[in-house]
């Protein structure tokens, strides 16, 4: 069976996207976007450390260092997260 580079993706959003839902139950579309975009990231750079023993090897090293960022497409502006 041949999966598409799509369902890839959504794996990959779904534990942020149902955090999300799970805190902001009730609340406005557009609140909950938000909400599931920003743990999306968080979870990224909380994990790609974990995922790869190169970037893990580099950042203890104090070569690299992971940034939270986010990448608007309506706009192409690049936010820094906390």
């Amino acid at each position: 069976m041949m999966r598409c580079a799509g369902s890839a993706i959504v794996r990959g959003i779904a534990p942020a996207a149902a955090k999300a839902k799970k805190e902001y139950k009730g609340t406005g579309k557009a609140k909950l976007l938000k909400t599931a975009i920003d743990d999306n990231v968080k979870l990224v750079e909380a994990t790609l450390t974990k995922r790869s023993p190169v970037l893990n090897h580099l950042a203890k090293a104090g070569k690299i260092r992971i940034i939270a960022a986010k990448y608007d497409l309506s706009d192409f502006k690049v936010t820094l997260m906390q």
